[in-house]
């Protein structure tokens, strides 16, 4: 039975919005991204982190929003779309010095393009976030926390709750958050999702203790019928460090759009490492609900020499700045997908960004462009690509020598897809300061890809696009 519960929640994922079982509404997660953080020592602090969303909101969805801060501060949650935000649905804070994590339910949302602003007085380190939105949630029907729990038997065990009983509306989706509630002490190698659920996404990227080198998860499932349920999740590798976990129970019924039926952009997960071992391999966890994957960063410095996944995928590079590698189209959801990125040398820190795209049918093509951009806010034409597909899906990504990016400025309708804050600075290791962002081209209209970046002298900048449809 279990088996079977789990091959329906991967099954929901991808499953057209609004479709019922009988009667009964199914809610399907529209979009998910998850953030690196920004370790005590080797970042900086954040102030009023800005959050994009790699697609519009569909009107009447549901956005879940979980982060991970330090304890003492005050949170209020505001969006570009102008919804109010509720009080947080549940708070695990594990006390002075130490870290709260928080849930979000911000229910019939308004529609739209939309970044959503975490407002606390002051810079803060840690901090972390996951966003889902859903179709089909009206409400929430219980929620449960654990404070500083620890690992026993790799396993972490918040004990049991018993959602209110929806039976009739369709159940109840069960979103859980695990993040560290402390100054980390060891490293979560691989993270493995409790009885029924399906990872969201997994940070097992740092390879050394650096700091707060944050460990968190996310997972889900829908629980058609209320019963007791403990929300654990598997930690392999850290014995040391105290986790928080909380968990809500969201209410399905009839409400809100549903899944873009083309090519879209389904999930972005960021994920940094600071300190590479030489000459080895970097393996990350990145669940995919998509048909294509692709994978962004400033390659160029890593000497990367090959990705792979555990799938049997041997991913291509876009281009000679090796800022973008790509997998075939005809990929299928992996909630345990691992990412093998081979590399020689010691390579710097680096910041990747994982996007899970669903509905591909091929790739079209790609360009490049690496120019000095010293003492300038503003590049452009990095790169230009013309695509010869369309409607269709641009992924660009910029590298730069000293920054931070700021956002991206035509063409007019693409999304930026980093966190920015007050006061960041090129040292930043949530997105690694660096540029990126994609376009639904409508037409093959000639793209001229232009960057607000901080100013800075003696500066390079490496840019990347790649084209699908």
């Amino acid at each position: 039975m279990c088996k079977l519960l789990l091959l329906f929640n991967v099954v929901i994922g991808v499953l057209s919005a609004g479709s019922a079982y009988g009667q009964t509404p199914i809610p399907v997660l529209i979009q998910h991204v998850s953030s690196s953080d920004n370790p005590i020592g080797i970042s900086p602090p954040v102030l009023t982190p800005r959050i994009p969303l790699p697609n519009p909101v569909q009107a009447g969805d549901a956005l879940v929003l979980g982060i991970t801060y330090l304890h003492g501060k005050t949170i209020t949650i505001t969006d570009t779309l102008g919804n109010t935000w509720p009080p947080p649905a549940v708070v695990a804070d594990n006390g002075e010095f130490n870290h709260v994590t928080a849930v979000y339910v911000l229910l019939n949302s308004r529609g739209g393009p939309n970044t959503i602003t975490v407002n606390w007085s002051g810079a803060a380190q840690p901090f972390q976030y996951v966003l889902s939105e859903y179709n089909n949630v009206v409400g929430v029907s219980g929620t449960h926390k654990g404070i500083g729990l620890h690992t026993v038997a790799s396993r972490i065990r918040p004990g049991r709750f018993t959602p209110a009983e929806n039976n009739a509306g369709g159940g109840n989706v069960i979103w859980n958050y695990t993040a560290l509630a402390a100054t980390n002490n060891g490293l979560v190698t691989r993270w493995a999702a409790g009885t029924q659920f399906s990872l969201l996404n997994a940070d097992n990227a740092w390879m050394a203790v650096q700091g707060v080198g944050f460990n968190e998860a996310s997972q889900a499932f829908l629980q058609p019928l209320a019963a007791s349920i403990e929300p654990r999740i598997t930690a392999l590798g850290d014995t040391a460090d105290p986790f928080n976990s909380v968990t809500v129970a969201l209410k399905v019924g009839n409400a809100g759009g549903s899944l873009p039926a083309g090519i879209h952009v389904r999930k972005i997960i960021h994920l940094t490492n600071a300190v590479f071992p030489g000459n080895s391999v970097w393996r990350v966890q990145v669940p995919s609900l998509g048909n294509m994957r692709v994978i962004s960063g400033p390659f160029d410095v890593a000497n990367v020499t090959r990705v792979t996944d555990n799938d049997g995928n041997v991913y291509t590079r876009a281009g000679p700045n090796q800022t973008i590698w790509y997998s075939r189209v005809g990929t299928v959801p992996n909630p345990n997908l691992i990412l093998s990125i081979f590399y020689r040398g010691d390579p710097p820190t680096l910041s990747i960004r994982f996007y899970d795209i669903d509905h591909a049918t091929a790739f079209d093509k790609a360009a490049d462009n690496t120019a000095a951009c010293s003492s300038v806010t503003s590049i452009s034409n990095k790169p230009t690509i013309t695509p010869t597909h369309a409607p269709g899906l641009v992924i660009a990504a910029m590298s730069i020598g000293q920054g931070p990016g700021k956002a991206v400025t035509s063409p007019a309708g693409a999304f930026w897809d980093l966190v920015t804050y007050s006061g960041e600075v090129d040292t930043d290791l949530m997105e690694n300061a660096d540029a990126a962002g994609h376009f639904y081209n409508p037409t093959t209209a000639t793209e001229n890809w232009t960057w607000a970046i901080t100013s800075n002298g003696n500066n390079t900048c490496t840019a990347e696009a790649i084209a699908i449809h």
